[in-house]
């Protein structure tokens, strides 16, 4: 599990989190540095970002409001509808998030793929991504100038289109592939409801 820390200059840096979440702000946590820069460089281009391992960050550095517990959130995929990445106003795209959960640990959020493991999986299968565990961890080894080249390159390629209000506003997930350079779309609405019979 990786997460992204935000350059706030001076040496200070704060991690990237999502309040489309459970409407509070919770800490972004990613299955692959790559997945990281990805949603980094899409959604705050202009900004400086270290990726770090949540393994390699000292337990002390994580604390919520109040210094209660933090909220942990999955990247999973970004919304999609007929083969096309959907933009959002202001031209970013829309993650998809998985499992909000609060801890007060970091060996919580390591652990946090693990409970929604069976759902990773299901749609990295679908999209035809059966080794996606073997090229996340090719991709970690990779240095941030490398990752930061693919990551231009995927949006660069990358089909969208603009959200226009339709109902439903999407209906699939959409993954970039960083070993043979293309996007994948996985149905939604069958994976969810595949999902709620487990």
């Amino acid at each position: 599990m990786f997460v992204a820390a935000l350059d706030k200059g001076e040496g200070r840096f704060a991690l990237h989190g999502n309040s489309a979440v459970s409407g509070e702000e919770a800490l972004t946590c990613y299955l692959s540095p790559f997945d990281a820069l990805v949603d980094v460089g899409l959604t705050l281009p202009e900004q400086r970002v270290q990726i770090l391992e949540v393994a390699n960050i000292a337990p002390g550095k994580l604390k919520g409001q109040g210094n209660g517990p933090v909220s942990f959130c999955v990247h999973m995929a970004w919304q999609a509808r007929a083969g096309r990445v959907l933009l959002r106003q202001g031209g970013a795209p829309q993650a998809i998030m998985f499992a909000p959960y609060r801890s007060d640990s970091w060996n919580d959020a390591a652990l946090l793929a693990d409970s929604i493991a069976r759902l990773v999986d299901e749609v990295h299968e679908r999209a035809g991504l059966f080794a996606w565990k073997e090229t996340a961890q090719t991709f970690a080894d990779w240095g941030k100038i490398r990752l930061e080249a693919l990551v231009q390159e995927a949006w660069a390629q990358a089909p969208v289109m603009e959200a226009d209000g339709a109902i439903p506003d999407f209906d699939q997930f959409a993954m970039f592939d960083p070993e043979f350079r293309q996007w994948h779309f996985v149905p939604a609405h069958e994976l969810m409801s595949d999902a709620l019979e487990w």
